[in-house]
């Protein structure tokens, strides 16, 4: 008897691995292997649509992904934080700009609830 190597995946149709069966155990509701086959991460899992592989972000992977864009944010912040001393010589466009520049950083949550569509703004200064 010959074996079928198939993916494995879950009744949401998350991959979970790749087994083997004898081919007169096969269903038609199993999925049999065709390259490539994705490796998965912590931060994504495969899903089975349409006759192919989806890789998607998992909500670890999600909040791991936050967690970068907070971290970057943070430091983008940082480094425009001298232009908000009062000694800080800038004309009152360079001022507005780095204001609408950092209310964009600050706001990059509520503007894209996504995190793998965030456009980060242009640093003006």
């Amino acid at each position: 008897m010959d074996a079928v190597t198939v993916y494995l995946v879950d009744e949401d149709n998350i991959f979970k691995g790749i087994g083997t069966v004898l081919s007169n155990q096969a269903t038609p509701d199993m999925i049999t292997v065709a390259p490539p086959v994705y490796s998965i991460d912590r931060g994504h899992h495969a899903r089975w649509v349409n006759g192919s592989w989806v890789i998607e972000l998992s909500p670890a992977g999600i909040s791991d992904l936050w967690a970068s864009i907070r971290k970057q944010r943070d430091s983008l912040l940082a480094a425009t934080d001298w232009t908000q001393l009062a000694d800080v010589k800038l004309t009152n466009a360079q001022l507005t700009a780095v204001t609408a520049y950092r209310t964009a950083l600050r706001n990059i949550p509520q503007t894209y609830p996504d995190p793998t569509t965030v456009v980060w703004p242009t640093k003006p200064i």
